[in-house]
C-alpha cells in the first residue's frame, strides 16, 4: 500500500503511477493557514490519466492530519429515506413531469 503523503512534494505525485501531477489550480481555503492545490495526471499510460486530485497543505508545505484545521461538522447526518417517503417523491416527480 502506498505511503500517506506528508509534504506537497510527495502529495503531488499521482497515486497510481507515482509521476508528478500537473498543477491545475492553487487556491486559498476557508482555513487561512491552509492552501489547496488541484493536480492532474498527465501520464497517458496511467489509469489515472487526466484524473484530478486535491492536496491541502499548511504554510510549511506539509499535509495536515485530518483533525487539524477542520471545523466540527456543520450539518447533521442525513437520515435514510423510508420507502413511503421515496414513493411520495417519485409520485411528485411523475406528477410534475405529467404537468409539463
Amino acid at each position: 500500500m502506498a505511503e500517506t503523503p506528508t509534504t506537497l512534494k510527495t502529495a503531488r505525485k499521482c497515486p497510481k503511477c507515482n509521476k508528478n501531477g500537473e498543477l491545475i489550480q492553487k487556491a486559498p481555503t476557508e482555513v487561512p493557514e491552509l492552501t489547496g492545490y488541484v493536480f492532474s495526471c498527465g501520464n497517458k499510460v496511467c489509469p489515472w490519466f487526466n484524473t484530478r486530485w486535491v492536496v491541502t497543505v499548511d504554510d510549511d508545505d506539509k499535509v495536515p492530519t485530518r483533525d487539524i484545521g477542520h471545523d466540527p461538522k456543520r450539518f447533521p447526518a442525513v437520515q435514510p429515506i423510508t420507502d413511503k417517503q421515496q414513493e411520495h417523491v417519485l409520485d411528485w416527480i411523475e406528477d410534475d413531469e405529467a404537468g409539463s
